[in-house]
C-alpha cells in the first residue's frame, strides 16, 4: 500500500465530521428511496494508474473502496462527468484527452439498476490530490492484486478483473 503523503491530509475539523455524518445519513437516506423505487443510474468512474498502482478512495459514508466517480448528469457526456468528479472529489484537473474510455459495466446493486462508464488514465507523476475530509476522507494508490474485492465497488472489481485479462 502506497499512502498519499502526509501534507496532502488536512487536519479534520468539527464542521468536516458534521458534513461527515450529513452524508452518512443522506447515503441511508438515498438507499431506502433507492429500495422503493430501484431506479436507473448512469455513473462515471476514472481508474488511475501511477507506476502499477490503482488510486482508489474511501467515501465517509460508505466502508468500501472506489475509484474517483459519480453521477452522470442529464445531458452530460461520461467522459465530461468523469473529469468534473475528479476534480470535485480529489482536486486533480487532466488535460482533454487524458482520460480514456474503457468499459461500460451494469450491476443491479443497492437497489439501483447501475450502469457505470469506467475510465483511466495512466500518470507520468504521482499526482498532487486535495482531499476534503468531507465526502472523500481517503485515497491511496494500491497494488490491485493486494486488494481484497470483497471491499471494493463492484463495478471496479469487475474492471479490474477485465484488465488484468487484458494485460496478462
Amino acid at each position: 500500500m502506497v499512502a498519499l503523503p502526509a501534507d496532502m491530509a488536512s487536519p479534520v475539523t468539527p464542521l468536516d465530521r458534521a458534513i461527515q455524518r450529513f452524508y452518512w445519513c443522506a447515503y441511508r437516506a438515498a438507499r431506502a428511496w433507492w429500495f422503493l423505487r430501484r431506479p436507473p443510474q448512469t455513473g462515471a468512474i476514472v481508474a488511475l494508474w501511477h507506476r502499477g498502482r490503482v488510486l482508489l478512495i474511501r467515501n465517509s459514508y460508505t466502508w468500501f473502496w472506489s475509484a474517483p466517480g459519480g453521477s452522470v448528469g442529464r445531458g452530460e457526456a461520461p467522459g465530461t462527468a468523469a473529469a468534473r468528479e475528479l476534480r470535485e472529489e480529489i482536486g486533480l484537473e487532466l488535460p482533454p484527452g487524458a482520460l480514456r474510455f474503457v468499459m461500460e459495466i451494469e450491476h443491479f446493486w443497492q437497489y439501483r439498476h447501475d450502469r457505470v462508464h469506467v475510465f483511466e488514465a495512466e500518470l507520468e507523476t504521482a499526482p498532487s490530490l486535495r482531499l476534503d475530509n468531507r465526502e472523500v476522507v481517503e485515497a491511496r494508490f494500491l497494488d490491485p492484486e493486494s486488494i481484497d474485492p470483497a471491499a471494493l465497488l463492484p463495478h471496479l472489481r469487475d474492471y479490474l478483473a477485465a484488465r488484468r485479462l487484458r494485460h496478462s
